[in-house]
């Protein structure tokens, strides 16, 4: 069911059906797996309107608004007129606007009705929807968590309609995991009305099957999240080992058990958070309680050229998240060639298989439950303590602190096998070609708009 997507990366939390290579729509892709030189792509003329529906967009920080910019940007600079709907609280409405435009599309947000729950559209939303939408050559609605990308399937008009649903497969506490088991029969609905879905990983595509079945694997497509390339920027001056996470403070995140592993580190061990949110209270008071706090730093939201300035500093990047459909931050990291340890599910082993220095903390699974204090909790803050040692104190340390100096950084950052999100881009358009490359009166393409008398009220 909705869920908040506000972050410095929502990572998204993370991240056998046909999926694009850069070649064209061909076998499933591995994000690991890079494939030879992509072939120019030009953007077929049919393909004129774009329409991107996201529960947040910027100035919002997060993972999944992260995606969106990036998408929007690099169709616009391929000649897509690019149009995003967004929810937005009041505050945002009036720094930026209702409309506006961002890195040349447009951008049209709405005010959320309700402060609580920060993904639950207004009618007007439903009802510019339900008016719009038709003029647009592509609908494609992101994230499955929240309930915009539903209003885009009850209103859905004849064009093609996409979804990348950044899926989890739970909630991130305990009543959101309620809500989300009640939601599954409208996720099924979503799903099926949709053209295709793309999967930000292979964890995620085998997570959507697992949970809505062959039907819908079908029609999935695995096009990964992208990186930037890494710049060459100054470390901060700092003492001793910094060992950096990145994102949204939520309990599932799990920095609690980064915090409990500085109590058996050596002292000159630093933590440092870049990222706000909901946990960020209890986690100071955490570190108080332990005696840390002198060695933990809470940077709440940073801009990209700070965070690029900590990741050239940091000797490791960690996290302990619970679940991810991509592991965005740790693409970011290894992007920057920078060393990391990090919980053992799915998304993050799909990452580590890209890094030449990765560690995976095996044995025990991170849950979202309360702050650590469980026989499980203390296996794992040993786990990531034990491997925060090998990287920084054992004699693998000259690993760490050789990756400090940028063009050594650089030249690990650039053996990757990370996508860019020009190649994201690329593939995102292959796949928008090949829907609408069907025959309009396929089965795939006819008018599916469901007759909801509440919907086509505020649809008007």
């Amino acid at each position: 069911m909705p869920e908040d997507h506000s972050s410095n990366y929502d990572d998204q939390a993370d991240q056998g059906s046909p999926s694009t290579t850069r070649q064209g729509l061909g076998p499933p892709s591995v994000v690991g797996a890079r494939p030879a030189a992509p072939t120019p792509f030009p953007a077929p003329p049919s393909v004129r309107t774009v329409a991107l529906i996201s529960p947040k967009f910027a100035p919002d920080i997060g993972g999944l608004e992260s995606h969106v910019r990036e998408l929007a940007a690099g169709l616009t600079a391929t000649g897509h007129a690019v149009t995003v709907f967004t929810l937005a609280s009041s505050k945002v409405i009036a720094m930026s606007g209702r409309t506006g435009t961002f890195d040349g599309f447009t951008v049209r947000r709405f005010t959320l009705p309700l402060a609580a729950w920060k993904d639950i559209p207004p009618p007007e939303f439903l009802s510019h929807l339900g008016r719009e939408l038709g003029g647009f050559d592509i609908v494609h609605a992101h994230s499955y968590h929240a309930l915009p990308a539903l209003g885009v399937a009850l209103l859905r008009k004849q064009a093609p309609f996409l979804l990348t649903p950044h899926y989890h497969g739970t909630g991130h506490s305990a009543k959101r995991q309620k809500l989300h088991a009640a939601y599954r029969p409208l996720g099924h609905f979503l799903m099926r009305r949709t053209d295709a879905v793309i999967a930000v990983s292979e964890a995620e595509r085998s997570l959507l099957a697992a949970d809505f079945g062959p039907a819908l694997a079908a029609k999935v497509t695995v096009i990964p999240n992208g990186v930037n390339p890494a710049r060459l920027v100054a470390p901060y001056a700092v003492d001793g080992p910094i060992v950096l996470s990145v994102g949204r403070l939520e309990p599932y995140k799990r920095v609690d058990l980064l915090i409990r592993a500085l109590e058996v580190l050596p002292a000159s061990t630093q933590l440092v958070v870049a990222g706000d949110g909901p946990a960020r209270r209890g986690l100071e008071q955490l570190a108080v309680r332990l005696g840390v706090s002198a060695r933990v730093r809470m940077l709440g939201f940073v801009s990209d050229s700070d965070l690029s300035r900590w990741r050239a500093t940091a000797s490791v990047f960690a996290t302990a998240s619970a679940h991810e459909a991509f592991g965005l931050t740790l693409a970011d990291a290894l992007s920057a060639g920078l060393p990391f340890i990090a919980s053992d599910i799915p998304a993050h082993r799909e990452i580590a298989e890209l890094a030449r220095s990765a560690t995976i903390v095996h044995g025990v699974v991170p849950t979202t439950p309360g702050m650590g204090g469980t026989e499980q909790d203390a296996l794992l803050v040993h786990g990531f303590a034990d491997a925060l040692r090998n990287v920084l104190f054992s004699g693998e340390r000259h690993v760490a602190t050789s990756l400090g100096h940028a063009e050594r950084r650089q030249a690990a950052a650039l053996s990757n096998g990370l996508w860019s999100w020009q190649e994201v881009v690329e593939a995102t358009q292959r796949l928008y070609n090949s829907l609408l490359s069907r025959p309009l009166g396929s089965e795939e393409r006819h008018d599916r708009n469901v007759q909801l008398p509440w919907f086509n009220r505020h649809a008007g």
